[in-house]
Order: structure tokens, then sequence, then C-alpha cells
């Protein structure tokens, strides 16, 4: 044993948001590198998305106060969860982290690094231990406005613990035969048509950005806009034709040589991103200014498109040269294996927090 880790587990958290990270502590503590226990809190926490733990590390007995936060947007960071960290591992990281960073005059904030989601079955005891936290006393259910809404709240944790494939459902695996082809499959923000708020402009850039690759490679089935209801009213013709679960989403990037990749708002980096690198595809991406635990590269990780056409032009390279593809489709599973891993991600994270 390394590590001893102890989770303080507030009232309301998005265990989804943590589900990677959840499972990369208990792969390590299955395997005795660390301890995983629980204290819990009934105080309502100013972020859902951030994990507070106290690291132990059992050969000298130093301890490290260690928070990894999951939130979208690089410029946010949590006050009461900033005093509590020795160390602030923060997942959408750039130069607006920075700046941030600078205004509060903290050198405690650095990558966390890209993130899976998914829950496999092992992951019982903290699921259970968020759910307990949200039930436990009339402090913690005040949280949640009472009785009522810390139920669903426990409801939903538990139905998303039984039906979120986990973390490694998008790896690899020995039989997958990958041929040539495209997986774009993006989804619309919930808003309202033509509103030109950032949900809406984003809206529009994915549709451009389907349309025209939906153009360019009309006999491939694995293009078009995830099926939902601004998806049927701002662009019913770009839809999938059926409804793809994650699984089969899962399978379809297994077997698939190329995946189309889009930022979200401000340029944050989603769970795609990492499915596709545990999958093994060749990327094709707008630019990464994100940080994460190591770099991810243009023309090794991805290539880069600034513009729909741009897009089009990149999947053609890579359909038309199997080496390329090929060789980048490999530099992403060794990326996924040494740093997205849960297990890795974790264990290189309780590293650094020691160093």
């Amino acid at each position: 044993m390394i590590y001893q880790v102890r989770w303080r587990v507030y009232p309301r958290l998005d265990l989804v948001q943590m589900s990677s990270f959840l499972s990369g502590l208990v792969a390590l503590s299955n395997r005795g590198r660390i301890t995983l226990s629980f204290e819990y809190s009934d105080r309502d926490f100013d972020s859902y998305m951030a994990m507070e733990l106290l690291v132990t590390r059992v050969k000298d007995g130093s301890t490290c106060k260690v928070v990894c936060e999951f939130h979208d947007d690089a410029d946010k960071i949590y006050p009461s969860a900033l005093e509590f960290a020795d160390r602030y591992f923060k997942r959408q990281f750039d130069s607006d982290t920075r700046v941030a960073a600078s205004r509060l005059a903290t050198a405690k904030i650095e990558p966390l690094g890209l993130v899976t989601v998914g829950f496999p079955w092992s992951t019982w005891r903290p699921v259970f231990a968020g759910v307990r936290a949200a039930l436990r006393t009339r402090g913690a259910r005040r949280a949640h406005s009472g009785a009522r809404g810390a139920t669903r709240y426990a409801t939903r944790h538990l139905r998303n613990w039984l039906l979120v494939p986990a973390p490694d459902s998008a790896l690899r695996r020995e039989g997958d035969h990958k041929s040539a082809g495209v997986v774009c499959q993006p989804r619309l923000w919930s808003t309202e048509p033509g509103s030109g708020d950032v949900f809406d402009v984003a809206n529009e850039d994915r549709i451009a950005l389907v349309r025209i690759l939906s153009r360019a490679f009309p006999a491939v089935s694995t293009i078009g806009l995830v099926r939902n209801k601004t998806a049927q009213t701002m662009a019913a013709d770009l839809m999938l034709n059926r409804q793809v679960r994650t699984r089969e989403h899962h399978r379809q990037l297994r077997t698939s040589t190329v995946a189309v990749n889009c930022l979200g708002l401000d340029g944050s980096v989603g769970w795609k991103l990492a499915e596709y690198f545990a999958a093994g595809c060749a990327v094709v991406s707008p630019p990464i200014t994100k940080e994460f635990l190591a770099p991810v590269e243009p023309d090794v990780h991805y290539l880069s498109y600034a513009s729909p056409e741009q897009c089009v032009e990149q999947c053609r390279r890579l359909l038309g040269d199997p080496d390329l593809t090929r060789k980048m489709g490999q530099a992403n599973r060794a990326y996924f294996d040494s740093w997205i891993d849960p297990a890795a991600q974790v264990g290189a994270v309780l590293e650094r927090a020691f160093q």
C-alpha cells in the first residue's frame, strides 16, 4: 500500500463527472496500492463538481490535501476548494486558468487531464457513499430542498451507476476489426434556436460541420446529429436515422478509423476525445488549447481543422493514408493507457501531489 485516501463526501456531487476518477480510486484500492475511506459532511459545498481528498503517503506519513475539479469553465475556481487544497487539479486548464490563478495569487492549480466517464460495477462503494451523503441527515437533505429532492438525486445516481457503461467500454478489444470510416455524432445543446446565445452559436457550428461531412461522405451512416428535440427543430434532416445508445457508439468507434471531435463551449474538451483515444481512432479536431497531464499534440494525436471544409480535407487525408491513420490511432491508444485510463490517471495525480 502506497497511499491512504480519504474522500470528503458532500450532500451534492456530480458523480457522473467524477465517475472516471472514482473508478481509478477503486481500481487502485483493489490492487492494494491505496486504501479508500469516506468522510461525510452535511455542508452544502460550493462546488458539486469537485472532489476533496485527504491523502497520506504511507512510507513517511506525509499528507496532502488534493482537489480534483471537473467543471467546464477554465477560469472557474471554487474558493472553499482552493482554501482546502494543497494541490488543485483542474480538468479544463488553459491560459484563462493561469490568469484566474494569478488574480488569486496561488500556485496550487495545475492540469488534471482528459477524463472519460462511466461506472464499473466495482464502484458501488463510492457511489453508495455519494447517495448516503444526500440522505443521511436532515441537514444533508436540506441541500436538496428536502427529502423528496434528496431521494430524486439518489435515484438518479443509482440509475446512472446501473446504466452508464464502464470507462473501458470504448476501449478497443481483441477481435475488433477497423474499417476505413468516419464517426461524427455531435449533440446539440438545449436552447432557443435563433437566440444567438453561446449554445445557439455552437449548435449552428455543429450543424454546419455535420452538413458538409454528410455531403462529402454520403454513404457513411455514422455521421449525423444525435437525436433530440433541439436537433429535430433545427436540422431534422441531419439527425442520425435512429437513436444510437452509448454502447453502440463505442462499438462504432472501435471499428472505425477516424473520429471527428467538436470542442465544447469556450474550447472545453469533453469525454468524447478520451473515448476516441481509447478506441484507437485517428482524430480530426479544432485546435486543442487545453493543458493535460501530458501534451496532446497536433499531427501526433490529431489533425486540426479551422472550418468544416478543412475538416473534410483532413478526414480525406487520413482515409487516403492508412499508415498515418494507423500510427495516430496507436499513439492515441498509448496515450489513453498512460494518462486517461482511470487507474493510471489517479496514480499520476497522487504521485504529482507529493512532488
